[in-house]
């Protein structure tokens, strides 16, 4: 009898051990099947990066894409842990495969993938791997196009001439476009007018968007948007005076399509633009190289104005008073006309805390010495008047004693929103006057 009950508990002791046992084994093969291609085609690895800090990422790829992977020194995830994580990047760091050497070896020689989001071979980029954001972009053939940033107006202090150094038509069926040389300075560019591409009449585009139906709405897939598969076609090209064309930001979609770029060269350049109707080689395409260009109509029309020196031809339009004691500020009385120049012109002094100690438009006193407003702080622009929340911050200029500073303005066709950064409002007193100028041609 004492035989039977000691065969019983050890028995239930093997199920009890054995169950234990099957139920840790089945959750870390749920979270391993997880990892590794338990919804289909995709499979968990442990990706190698270029950084020092760390040279491991659990990733998830397609399981077309493992090939490339793996003659990038990659390889498989087998840990249980949720991927992406960073317990799966320590995994991956801990279990990095040896490299053994022998006396004979086999290359094998992978080709570049297109499209598998790693730079390899001679690939300029692939996705985002080798991509600058905001200065190129990637095309579906692996090749970077730089993008042509900057502001869409000159540089602070100055305005464009009353008569433009260059005023051309650029075709919509002229595959290489037009040339023109320019001396050393800042030039502000104005493109406008509308071309047909296709037949019907409704199939349109200007120099950075494109539309079939009359501009009712936008095509996503070309023009200067950034995320378009195929973005550049359709729009006004530019090298800006380097031996590269890319894609010009002429900024947000305009109805009266006209679009300012304003560009600083420090010596003479010949610079170039082009239509672009499949321009070149960077997608797939049977119209690569400008073969869409035969049923396209119409011209755009460049010019180009040198930024000089600012000249007192003013019209007062309104003034304005910046309360320092809120963040909600004073928003204009008046609309500010679209593609209208403006001056502002700031004045005056507030303090800022109990000392006294003063601050004006771009500047304050601390500790007895004179800091820009924007340099330092918790709070973006401390202690410096800026527009439209933090979308556009005004850089005011040097120091000026007597506390009076410009800045040139685009109208937009809206009122604008003017107030002073601060992290503390309830010390602050007084105010900063604005005034605004009309500029006159």
């Amino acid at each position: 009898m004492k035989k039977l009950i000691s065969l019983l508990v050890i028995s239930a002791f093997i199920c009890v051990s054995f169950s234990s046992f099957f139920i840790v084994d089945i959750e870390a093969k749920v979270n391993t099947q997880a990892n590794n291609g338990a919804n289909g085609n995709k499979i968990s690895i442990c990706h190698k990066t270029s950084s020092e800090k760390n040279p491991w990422n659990a990733i998830r790829i397609s399981t077309s894409a493992w090939e490339a992977h793996l003659a990038h020194g990659d390889f498989e995830y087998e840990g249980t842990d949720r991927v992406p994580s960073k317990a799966a990047d320590q995994w991956c760091a801990k279990h990095v495969p040896f490299t053994t050497t022998t006396t004979t070896s086999t290359t094998t020689t992978v080709p570049p993938v297109c499209g598998n989001e790693i730079r390899e071979g001679n690939e300029e980029c692939d996705g985002t791997d080798g991509v600058t954001q905001g200065m190129n972009f990637c095309t579906d053939t692996c090749k970077l196009i730089p993008i042509y940033n900057g502001v869409h107006v000159c540089p602070n202090g100055t305005e464009p001439e009353v008569n433009p150094v260059i005023n051309i038509s650029i075709s919509s069926t002229d595959a290489d476009g037009s040339t023109f040389g320019l001396d050393a300075g800042s030039y502000l560019f104005k493109a406008s007018g509308e071309y047909q591409f296709g037949t019907g009449g409704v199939r349109k585009a200007d120099a950075g968007y494109g539309t079939e139906d009359n501009w009712v709405s936008l095509r996503q897939d070309l023009g200067i948007l950034e995320g378009a598969s195929h973005r550049g076609v359709l729009s006004l090209l530019s090298n800006m005076g380097t031996e590269e064309m890319g894609i010009v930001n002429w900024g947000g979609y305009n109805s009266d399509h006209v679009y300012y770029k304003a560009y600083t060269f420090d010596e003479e350049k010949q610079i170039s633009f082009v239509i672009s109707d499949w321009y070149a080689d960077w997608y797939n395409s049977s119209y690569n190289n400008q073969n869409a260009m035969s049923d396209n109509s119409g011209e755009l029309n460049l010019e180009v104005y040198k930024c000089v020196p600012v000249q007192p031809k003013y019209t007062w339009v309104q003034q304005v008073h910046v309360p320092s004691e809120n963040a909600e500020g004073v928003t204009t009385p008046k609309i500010l006309e679209a593609g209208q120049l403006y001056r502002l012109r700031a004045s005056g002094t507030f303090t800022y805390n109990g000392q006294g100690d003063w601050a004006d438009a771009e500047w304050y006193l601390k500790n007895g010495e004179i800091v820009k407003g924007d340099t330092e702080g918790s709070v973006p622009y401390v202690l410096d008047v800026s527009i439209d929340g933090d979308v556009e911050n005004i850089d005011w200029g040097n120091y000026n004693a007597g506390h009076i500073y410009g800045y040139n303005y685009m109208g937009e066709g809206s009122t604008i929103r003017l107030f002073i950064h601060d992290s503390y409002y309830p010390d602050n007193n007084g105010y900063i006057h604005i005034d605004i100028y009309r500029v006159n041609y």
